[in-house]
């Protein structure tokens, strides 16, 4: 089954943030080594850094699964952008005044989950 180009796109852009939340999650952990933080501002630091890791191997994972068009992947990417979109609604609920700088990234979010339903069919088999 071929690759839809969007599905192509989106992988790549997937793989490329897990790039960049990799390195600046290792470069996050090297804190300790800037002189005048505070100790709490190196945990701080070194703790997002670490979330920062985290999120780059899912989006490693998710990003090869969306390029092998395997079931698991449809399903990350649909989980990433449920939980994207209920952020960026959530901001917008508890800052309503600001709606207009979440909103772009809450309409990103539902589109890109709008297309992987429409294109769940070349997702493995029963997506």
């Amino acid at each position: 089954m071929t690759r839809p180009i969007g599905v192509t796109i989106l992988a790549i852009l997937t793989l490329v943030g897990a790039i960049i939340l990799l390195v600046g999650g290792s470069l996050s952990l090297l804190a300790t080594a800037v002189p005048g933080l505070t100790s709490e501002e190196v945990q701080l630091i070194q703790v997002l850094g670490a979330g920062m890791l985290v999120l780059g191997v899912f989006y490693l994972i998710g990003g090869v699964g969306l390029l092998r068009l395997t079931l698991w992947g449809w399903w990350l990417a649909v989980i990433v952008s449920v939980i994207a979109a209920g952020a960026n609604a959530a901001q917008i609920a508890v800052n309503p005044g600001f709606w207009w700088e979440p909103a772009p990234a809450l309409a990103l979010a539902l589109i890109i989950l709008g297309y992987l339903f429409a294109v769940r069919g070349h997702f493995g088999r029963g997506a």
